[in-house]
């Protein structure tokens, strides 16, 4: 990627910043600060499609909803903790774990515990946290690249090598 990306990349990434339209007189509700991860995914997805030639795969959970709640289809051939997002780009792999700000600094402040720790003694977030740690670290093993990130700019550092 050259150092100066395209005008169009620049707009994708800066698609979170909550920026006003001209022909809206108020900021949207969502920002980059309070967005779901759902949008911070689709902001990310935006931004790497634009990149010509690479291959770009959302990975969505598997399963139905029963009485209101989500039921995942469990199976022995489906991988556990597998990353929100895969793109290869440049004879590159890379594994992107999306979260949210607040999710992200969790992350950053138990990852110690989480990385030494025994499965059955975490709590069940922190568990889920070490099931997605577990896919970026075989990733990372094979000699790609596999990161939890929260936003569009952290994905164009990434590509960056920043």
């Amino acid at each position: 990627m050259s150092k100066q990306a395209p005008e169009d990349k620049k707009n994708a990434v800066e698609g979170l910043r909550g920026k006003k339209s001209m022909q809206r007189s108020t900021p949207p509700k969502k920002t980059a600060q309070n967005a779901s991860e759902e949008m911070i995914t689709e902001a990310i997805c935006q931004y790497l499609s634009l990149f010509k030639g690479a291959q770009l795969n959302r990975i969505t959970p598997s399963g139905f909803f029963k009485g209101g709640v989500m039921k995942k289809h469990r199976s022995k051939f489906v991988q556990r903790g597998m990353s929100d997002i895969q793109f290869v780009y440049r004879k590159k792999f890379y594994a992107f774990e999306v979260k949210t700000p607040a999710e992200y600094k969790f992350w950053l402040k138990h990852q110690a515990e989480i990385r030494s720790a025994i499965p059955s003694t975490l709590s069940k977030k922190k568990f889920h946290l070490w099931e997605q740690w577990q896919y970026l670290r075989g990733v990372r093993e094979n000699g790609f690249i596999g990161e939890f990130v929260c936003s569009p700019q952290m994905i164009r550092k990434i590509l960056e090598g920043k």
